[in-house]
């Protein structure tokens, strides 16, 4: 059976980890998480592969240290505990992230430099591409488009949909407005997929005619408790200027959307199978 992953967060930070293993055998992962989320991540792979694990793949959204971080943490151990096959990225050049969100520019240094002495092959992603992997198709149906130079790293989200078991499921990663609008004018009711990920947490991401064309019939949200309430330094729900809550309340009321997993009850075990 094919078994996809949503890993909760180990830390109070927002951050986004997948795990899937096909009926190969074969493990991929999506982002990672934090630092803090790496130890976490390695003992589930460990676990999944009864021993020294090797991912296949490890696909990296884009170079926030939310999706980021638990990969680099990762690197010093890897040909030890782990093996990594590929890493697949369509990160923006590094001048992109200085001249347009260099707030973030250490993540993308951080990630060349591990590069150099990476012992994974690195592909670099392209709309269009098709990926088989341990029997699981990986479509990429969105990569970083310069023009977006507002809320430049998470429009530079790579959009990927994953189909295994007869079960279509759409990563979105952090694809704000400006990215949505694009994809959905690419692809439109092409979207359609069986479970998504909600865009960038669940809020400020990308707008409802994109959910409307997906159509899932589960949200799956790496959303952390404090997002969830829009609870700002503990100070109570709805005290902060997050608009989970909203989104959250849109999906709910829609009739073809009757499950939901959140990040914040803990990891999720989705076997993909019979569609």
């Amino acid at each position: 059976m094919t078994e996809l992953y949503q890993i909760a967060h180990q830390s109070h930070t927002q951050m986004m980890s997948y795990v899937l293993r096909t009926e190969t055998g074969s493990l991929s992962v999506i982002d990672g998480g934090t630092e803090r989320d790496a130890p976490y991540l390695l003992a589930l792979l460990q676990r999944l592969a009864g021993g020294m694990p090797r991912v296949d793949a490890w696909f990296l959204t884009h170079a926030h240290s939310d999706h980021v971080d638990a990969f680099l943490a990762l690197q010093p151990v890897m040909g030890k505990l782990l093996t990594v096959k590929t890493v697949f990225h369509a990160f923006p050049d590094a001048s992109f992230v200085e001249a347009n969100e260099p707030s973030s520019q250490h993540t993308i240094h951080a990630y060349l430099k591990s590069a150099k002495s990476m012992q994974a092959d690195e592909i670099i992603l392209h709309a269009g591409d098709c990926l088989g992997i341990g029997g699981a198709c990986f479509e990429v149906l969105y990569t970083a488009n310069p023009a977006y130079t507002m809320n430049a790293l998470n429009n530079s989200s790579t959009v990927l949909r994953l189909t295994a078991g007869g079960v279509r499921v759409l990563f979105l990663g952090d694809l704000g407005i400006e990215g949505g609008n694009e994809l959905l004018a690419t692809h439109g009711d092409g979207l359609r997929s069986d479970l998504v990920q909600m865009a960038h947490h669940g809020q400020s991401g990308v707008e409802p005619p994109v959910y409307a064309a997906i159509r899932p019939s589960m949200c799956l949200w790496c959303t952390p408790k404090w997002l969830w309430d829009n609870n700002q330094g503990g100070r109570g729900l709805d005290s902060g200027p997050w608009t989970t809550r909203l989104v959250a309340e849109d999906m709910l009321q829609k009739p073809n959307v009757p499950e939901h997993g959140i990040s914040m009850h803990g990891t999720h075990r989705l076997p993909l199978e019979n569609g």
